[in-house]
């Protein structure tokens, strides 16, 4: 019985650790997820108004260029930082840091091709912002399971 005694505290311990881990790396992503929603809330709004034609092509420029880009790289720099302290949770980081990074670079892309007026480059950027969604959806869904032993979730729209 005394041998086992330092194995449970063991245990005790790392459980104890690794629950922490998840709730820090947790409540960090929710913040950030609340940051992606709002770039992606202003984007929508940049996209529809385009569609009702309530902004001038350099008003669509300049949103692209002043806000909605910076934005989605300083995001991006952010989920690069996070680092989880598990390493179940370091597997799955990786595809958010991934996906945010590919799209801001679609949004980047997006300015460029507005700019330029080149609607076949503009669409090909735009498939690619379609594409991270579904990488948002694999990250979430993988992330919510390890989540999930702790009565906890991610989510993309809070």
């Amino acid at each position: 019985m005394i041998r086992l005694l330092p194995i449970l505290v063991l245990t005790a311990c790392f459980g104890d650790a690794r629950k922490d881990a998840t709730i820090a790396y947790a409540t960090q992503m929710q913040e950030l997820m609340l940051e992606n929603d709002d770039i992606g809330r202003e984007f929508l709004d940049t996209a529809l108004r385009i569609k009702k034609d309530e902004l001038m092509p350099q008003d669509v420029a300049d949103r692209l260029d002043k806000r909605i880009v910076p934005r989605a790289k300083k995001l991006a720099d952010k989920v690069s930082l996070v680092n989880p302290e598990t390493p179940s949770l370091q597997s799955v980081h990786v595809g958010i840091v991934r996906a945010w990074t590919n799209r801001a670079d679609a949004y980047e892309r997006m300015h460029a091709a507005w700019v330029a007026s080149d609607l076949a480059e503009y669409s090909r950027a735009l498939d690619d912002n379609k594409t991270v969604r579904k990488a948002e959806d694999r990250y979430l869904e993988s992330t919510n399971k390890l989540l999930a032993p702790y009565e906890m979730k991610l989510d993309i729209t809070p």
